[in-house]
């Protein structure tokens, strides 16, 4: 049997990444400048990469969160320096 897909894999320190590529091509021949955009996506090519990359997001969807908090707390913060007269 033989794959369909050929891995790109990546050492990292949080293991091994597995992901596949797809490229889209996008335009007709006479439209000049469609006819040279194309991207390349990445996707994982095993469970164990899709976990890696899930646990990634959730580290980044809490740590917007903080930040946000972070942001808020400045703001009211600033309105009462104002509020109050100081500086």
């Amino acid at each position: 049997m033989r794959a369909l897909v050929v891995p790109l894999r990546f050492a990292t320190g949080a293991g091994t990444l597995s992901l596949f590529s797809t490229t889209t091509i996008f335009g007709t021949p006479v439209d000049v400048t469609l006819a040279e955009l194309a991207i390349e996506s990445f996707f994982p090519a095993d469970a164990t990469t899709a976990e890696l990359f899930a646990q990634d997001e959730l580290a980044r969807r809490h740590a917007a969160e903080l930040d946000d908090v972070v942001l808020l707390r400045q703001r009211l913060h600033a309105r009462r320096v104002v509020e109050l007269g100081f500086r």
